[in-house]
């Protein structure tokens, strides 16, 4: 599978070798920024969801019709079913993978965290809530305001792991961490002077950083990143649960930068 911005194509290992490879399929896309692939109805065949962040990959400008912290016109996500014989169906509408779906999305993960025995998904989205649909027998439920995992930033990335060892899968949703822009939330006049209908904690929170999720019993989440020390690890594009160490805990790994625009004076 590869992913381009307009394009999800897939192709066939012919010979086993991993050396040749032939394109066999191709689904047009609006913006595609990440993959996740898992077998969400359990027959044994890998299924692909598609993050698109906006509806045309030739649109480089970002436009948010609600508000800096509520964004819903990205592009519409997608959910692939596996057929067999490397033949996929666009599921999206029928197991309600449509809800909320088009919420500027940079990154999705497949897990179980209820232990229910089928993987439920957690999706990031850039300003604003972020999404878990729960996986019931193949249809899915968009919880993530009701279990306390919506965590409304600037969600990158997520990863999951189970990092107090009690059988339940936790979750850390990388984000951005701005200094600048956490001074500048917090002046007074900042509120002041904000444009009527606008929240100015809500707008602080994109700046905060990042956000670790402990699960509780599979139907809660709790927020705990301040007590462990991962909120700040600046400007995050990716976190990664690991035992670097070998020592029996899990380690947490934080890939951050900004990207250098073509404009010398743009920071």
């Amino acid at each position: 599978m590869v992913a381009t911005r307009k394009l999800l194509a897939i192709h066939e290992n012919t010979d086993g070798t991993g050396l040749n490879y032939k394109r066999i399929l191709k689904f047009p896309q609006g913006d595609t920024s990440s993959l996740a692939a898992a077998d969400y109805d359990g027959d044994g065949l890998l299924d692909l969801y598609v993050c698109n962040y906006l509806n045309d990959s030739e649109t480089e400008t970002v436009s948010l019709s609600d508000s800096i912290y509520n964004g819903i016109d990205g592009g519409m996500n997608r959910l692939y079913r596996n057929e067999g014989k490397l033949s996929f169906t666009d599921q999206t509408e029928a197991t309600g993978m449509q809800v909320e779906a088009t919420r500027m999305s940079l990154a999705a993960s497949w897990e179980d965290f209820d232990n229910d025995g089928d993987v439920d998904l957690y999706v990031a989205n850039d300003f604003g809530p972020n999404c878990l649909y729960r996986n019931d027998k193949g249809k899915f439920t968009q919880i993530a305001p009701e279990v306390g995992a919506d965590d409304p930033s600037t969600g990158m990335s997520i990863t999951w792991g189970d990092i107090n060892r009690d059988g339940l899968m936790d979750a850390c949703i990388g984000n951005m961490f701005s200094a600048a822009g956490t001074r500048v939330t917090t002046q007074p006049k900042f509120e002041q002077d904000l444009t009527e209908g606008l929240d100015a904690e809500r707008i602080a929170y994109l700046a905060r950083g990042n956000t670790l999720l402990v699960n509780q019993g599979g139907k809660l989440f709790q927020e705990r990143s301040a007590q462990a020390g991962v909120i700040n690890t600046q400007w995050t594009w990716g976190t990664l649960f690991g035992d670097l160490d070998n020592s029996g805990g899990l380690d947490m790994m934080a890939m951050n930068g900004f990207i250098t625009g073509p404009v010398v004076d743009d920071l």
